[in-house]
């Protein structure tokens, strides 16, 4: 069966851009629509040929999307993608990886601000879905779908980075590039990992890179740091002290490579001359500042779209079973390496 996926791909444009053609939205550029056209007629993709929506009153039309974060260009894809779909967008904000989300929500808070009966289905942008949550009364009324962070062995609807497969050809990069003591720097919390299962998964990919380009075990140096600029500095000055220095550091957010990039700049040394410094996310700060930062850059236009799509889907009985869905991903080498 053919998909708005391939369609993309073969247009070469985001999914949502596919999305908004389909639906006759007149925000695309026409050379933008011709090729999208071109592409559905190439691939033999067939839409599907939706009735007319019924009133909210008569059906339920609100998706809600429970966040740690407001993400400048995930969030308005969501929205964008879910109201060329005809859904309304809630977003409720939960603060960083929030351990009462659960008891917020079960306890009725939801009440106050949408009625049940409007509401089609949820999306976790981050706050991960526990089992307790999983099998709690409210979310398992609602269809859930989870970007980003989630269990390993979680048997519902995700989307996400392929966060492994990225953070392996992060560190294959550096290691082409001659680098040989590359350091990782990771939000991800020694007690309680839960926090960031995604660095998880980032972490066993740089360990697979450097294992499969023969390094061991102890040739690994990891540091653990909060996910801000500040927790980058803080690790920067750790990097510092070392003996041998690192000539090379891997940061699993971007957030974190800003701090580690100025606190070297601080202290005087020269990157990349003196020390390769690496990111993971791609947002749009990295490009801008000097030196440009290197980073794996995610598709979060194509994410969020996925996840309204996925969502809508499970909505209308399309899918029943549990569905991970990896978007792809791409390394972006800038000035911050040699």
């Amino acid at each position: 069966m053919i998909t708005i996926r391939e369609v993309a791909k073969a247009a070469n444009v985001s999914i949502s851009t596919v999305s908004r053609v389909i639906n006759n939205s007149p925000n695309v550029a026409r050379e933008k629509r011709n090729r999208v056209l071109a592409a559905i007629e190439e691939v033999g993709y067939v839409p599907n040929v939706k009735p007319k929506e019924p009133e909210v009153s008569e059906q339920a039309k609100v998706i809600l999307v429970i966040t740690t974060i407001f993400h400048a260009t995930l969030c308005p894809a969501i929205e964008e993608s879910a109201s060329e779909m005809g859904y309304e967008v809630l977003f409720k904000y939960t603060g960083e990886y929030d351990k009462g989300i659960q008891k917020k929500m079960t306890n009725g808070l939801w009440k106050d601000i949408l009625n049940e009966e409007l509401l089609a289905g949820i999306i976790l942008l981050n706050p991960i879905m526990s089992r307790e949550m999983y099998n709690d009364s409210f979310f398992s009324k609602f269809p859930v779908v989870q970007v980003g962070c989630s269990m390993r062995n979680y048997g519902g609807y995700t989307v996400s980075t392929d966060d492994f497969q990225a953070a392996f050809d992060m560190t294959s990069c550096l290691l082409d590039k001659g680098y040989e003591n590359i350091v990782l720097v990771t939000p991800n919390d020694e007690v309680d990992a839960s926090h960031y299962s995604y660095a998880q998964e980032r972490y066993y990919g740089y360990h697979k890179a450097l294992k499969n380009a023969g390094f061991s075990a102890e040739d690994e140096t990891v540091i653990y740091c909060d996910l801000s600029s500040r927790g980058g500095r803080e690790a920067a000055e750790q990097i510092m002290d070392m003996i041998p220095r690192p000539d090379a550091v891997f940061c699993l957010a971007d957030r974190i490579a800003f701090g580690v990039v100025k606190a070297f700049l601080d202290a005087g040394m020269r990157v990349p001359e003196d020390i390769g410094v690496a990111g993971f996310d791609g947002v749009s700060e990295g490009a801008e500042m000097t030196p440009s930062l290197t980073t794996v850059v995610q598709s979060f236009d194509d994410i969020g779209a996925e996840a309204v799509q996925m969502l809508d889907q499970i909505v209308r009985g399309e899918v029943s079973n549990g569905r991970k869905l990896f978007v792809a991903h791409r390394v972006e080498e800038r000035q911050s390496t040699r």
